[in-house]
């Protein structure tokens, strides 16, 4: 749910089909990575296989494109911006920037603003949630096989969603040539219900688990 949201922030209708394209792919990898998995009968919601294959592969092939655009955005606008990148002197501005991260999806670098357009503006209301999540890819990923993962463990999550909150707060007040890069009114919030346990509950108890 969270990787779908992000992936779709204003699109309830493609969120909630990748979510099930989502889960249907892990129950898929599972069940041929492990022979018990995959011979005995499992609590699988029906739900997650509702959808024609053809939807399926299709709806999981675009959200992972739009996650790759959001991490595209991430690392070559907002982070640059936020660091207040210089070269030759100057500050590279949202144009700049943009224009340097066209290229990495294969377009010009002239298509700047269709990147800002299509890519920044659609990141913009995840952005802050976007930073620890390319964080996380980052880390989880063996430097032999860099890949987007879509299905992060619940403790991870629980702590993408404690960071981006204070990142959401933050971005706004880092202001450069005059202005913020995002309001904190464009930023989506999550409000994340764990059986009754605060987020750093939650996440002390996650904690707790791996040590034993």
């Amino acid at each position: 749910m969270f990787t779908a949201a992000l992936a779709y922030p204003d699109n309830r209708n493609r969120r909630e089909r990748l979510f099930r394209a989502i889960c249907r792919s892990e129950v898929i990898k599972r069940a041929n990575e492990d022979r018990d998995y995959r011979t005995n009968p499992q609590l699988i919601p029906p739900e997650s296989f509702s959808d024609p294959d053809p939807r399926f592969w299709s709806d999981l092939k675009d959200g992972t494109e739009q996650m790759k655009r959001r991490s595209i955005a991430t690392l070559s606008v907002l982070i640059p911006y936020l660091g207040q990148w210089v070269v030759g002197g100057r500050t590279l501005r949202l144009k700049e920037l943009s224009e340097m991260a066209a290229p990495i999806l294969g377009w010009s670098p002239k298509s700047s603003s269709n990147f800002i357009d299509q890519v920044w503006v659609q990141t913009r209301p995840v952005a802050h949630m976007m930073i620890p999540y390319v964080a996380w890819v980052l880390l989880e990923a063996a430097p032999q096989n860099l890949s987007l993962k879509l299905c992060p463990e619940l403790r991870f999550v629980a702590q993408m969603i404690k960071a981006s909150e204070e990142l959401r707060l933050k971005i706004p007040t880092i202001k450069k040539h005059s202005e913020a890069l995002i309001r904190e009114e464009e930023m989506i919030r999550f409000l994340p219900v764990i059986l009754g346990q605060t987020l750093d509950e939650f996440i002390a108890a996650a904690k707790a688990d791996l040590i034993a």
